[in-house]
């Protein structure tokens, strides 16, 4: 029987209230049979999240609770110098870089073969000068660094000086992912929420996640602002009279109009 290691998967969101993107490498290696425990945002008193590809062995820190973000990122330090001083965790795998800041202390002097850090995030040079600090000297000091695209792995490379390019994991749900149907109802009622009386005329652009400043969102705008009248582009998670929601708005009245 082959080994396996035994990994504590360490995120900043919330699988059980967030987009499960960030999660899923803790949730697929569970699946295939590693031994993960999912340490995540949220959730501090469960002992499992049930997910689509099986039960898996968690736990959850608040957000909001004492301090604020300086608690939750004091009790993360603490959980992960907790599972460290036990002596039964072989990798480390660090998701995302809100985590690095903690992970890079209560890591200290742990060999560089048992940490991997993945990021699905971009941190723009000189926009987040501290965080992106923090998680190049992260990344030099992991084993294994992941990130999700080809042309992101070779910046990082380079921007980081790391001494070599990143593994490509694509962001994606695997197939036995479920996912919902196509619903005739929710596309009639959101256009209708516009206006739109004819729901077959309009052919409807969805992006995962609200509009940002920071994700490339007004770009986005001014390249479907080519397409035709009948093109509707919808910023998905994003709730009314949000400040996501006015930007959205803001950047609409300049680029689409």
């Amino acid at each position: 029987m082959a080994y396996r290691f035994n990994i504590l998967f360490v995120s900043a969101s919330d699988p059980e209230e967030e987009a499960p993107h960030a999660d899923m490498a803790g949730i697929w290696l569970a699946s295939r049979g590693w031994p993960v425990h999912l340490l995540s945002a949220g959730g501090a008193n469960r002992m499992f999240i049930n997910t689509p590809l099986g039960r898996i062995p968690a736990s959850g820190i608040p957000k909001h609770r004492g301090l604020g973000k300086i608690g939750w990122q004091l009790q993360m330090f603490w959980q992960i110098l907790k599972v460290r001083l036990k002596g039964q965790t072989d990798i480390y795998y660090i998701e995302g870089s809100p985590i690095t800041p903690v992970a890079l202390a209560a890591l200290l002097f742990v060999p560089r073969r048992r940490v991997v850090y993945h990021t699905q995030n971009y941190l723009e040079p000189a926009r987040f000068w501290f965080r992106a600090a923090i998680e190049r000297r992260f990344a030099r000091r992991a084993g294994l660094v992941i990130c999700n695209e080809p042309a992101r792995a070779r910046f990082m490379a380079s921007h980081y000086s790391l001494s070599q390019v990143p593994m490509v994991v694509r962001t994606a749900l695997p197939a036995a992912w479920s996912t919902p149907d196509r619903d005739p109802a929710i596309r009639k009622g959101l256009l209708t929420s516009l206006g739109l009386e004819d729901v077959h005329e309009w052919k409807l652009v969805l992006h995962q996640g609200a509009y940002s400043d920071v994700r490339c969102s007004d770009a986005l705008l001014r390249a479907l602002a080519c397409l035709p009248h009948d093109y509707l582009v919808v910023f998905t998670g994003t709730l009314p009279n949000s400040h996501a929601e006015q930007l959205a708005r803001n950047a609409a009245r300049i680029w689409l109009t």
